[in-house]
């Protein structure tokens, strides 16, 4: 792991100081967690020359699901080549390597960035779902009064049962969101910590919210990784709870990446949608499959938000 460690450094240190950022959060902790989702265990594609590492991607695996039909993505994550080794195709070479690797029903996929994509696409890749950026500008005021219903704490197997139904809907696939999955990706993150809060079944329906604050581009924001409510009144209830956070916090933007509401929601809370050519990156989930049962249910509508970009 110290090898692999010191590769992903050496790959993106100069772009991240580019940007103010230091590498050391890039570190054997993270990866270990990383790499150990509920689904298994991840994978490395490495490339070598004289036994040093010169390449390598790694895929981590996630379940997908539409219509009672399960499928196991193999999430490529961490591509990194060390910048004398470039342009001679490695990338590439190594996408192969694990394409060739999938099972029956699985899937090779990855939200790419634009210098990534080209890869994805050479090995036959296609566009299955896109998800828009959206922003929202906090103005000062005064704190809501916090509602009773509205609780923060961990996820439990109620609650997350009463999640499913609000994103599991009939003909429309998703990453699979069960107690598991949603402890590991958030509770026990060994970098960040999350702000959960839930709204209970009532009158109203039910809801989620996570969020984290962060700072990215020099400006302070908070990022909504989870926002699912069974009605709109949920939805601005709960993103109440982050607009006291930010007032609290003096932070003056928040950020979403969303394709589970419209131009509707986004008047009533807010939130502008980011112009594709505006945007810091398109988030577009591109894939390969094999089996029937996985074209089915990768190449379909799908419900994409922030938290499955899994950078964040």
């Amino acid at each position: 792991m110290d090898e692999y460690v010191r590769l992903q450094i050496a790959a993106y240190k100069a772009h991240l100081q580019g940007y103010g950022v230091e590498p050391d959060f890039m570190n054997s902790h993270l990866y270990a967690w990383k790499y150990s989702p509920p689904a298994g265990g991840g994978k490395l594609a490495i490339a070598r020359q004289s036994g040093s590492m010169l390449a390598a991607v790694a895929v981590l695996p996630l379940w997908i699901e539409a219509d009672g039909r399960r499928c196991l993505l193999w999430r490529a994550v961490d591509i990194a080549t060390l910048p004398s080794a470039r342009g001679k195709g490695l990338f590439t070479k190594l996408l192969l390597a694990l394409r060739d690797d999938l099972g029956q029903d699985e899937v090779l996929g990855s939200f790419p960035n634009r210098n990534s994509t080209p890869g994805f696409e050479k090995i036959g890749a296609r566009s299955a779902a896109y998800a828009p950026t959206w922003v929202r500008l906090v103005p000062p005021g005064l704190r809501a009064t916090r509602r009773a219903e509205v609780e923060s704490g961990d996820f439990s197997s109620g609650r997350t049962e009463t999640l499913r139904r609000l994103i599991v809907k009939p003909g429309v696939s998703c990453f699979v969101r069960d107690v598991d999955y949603l402890t590991w990706r958030y509770s026990r993150h060994p970098d960040h910590s999350y702000h959960v809060h839930f709204v209970d079944e009532g009158p109203q329906g039910a809801g989620l919210i996570v969020f984290r604050e962060t700072q990215t581009y020099g400006r302070r924001m908070v990022l909504i990784l989870e926002w699912w409510a069974s009605s709109a009144a949920r939805a601005v209830k709960l993103l109440r709870v982050a607009t006291d956070y930010c007032r609290e916090r003096r932070v003056r933007y928040m950020v979403t990446v969303s394709n589970t509401f419209g131009i509707a929601r986004g008047l009533r809370t807010a939130f502008l949608r980011v112009p594709q050519p505006l945007a810091p990156k398109k988030q577009v989930l591109r894939g390969v499959v094999r089996g029937g049962t996985a074209h089915e249910v990768f190449f379909n509508r799908w419900t994409l938000q922030m938290g499955d970009l899994l950078e964040f």
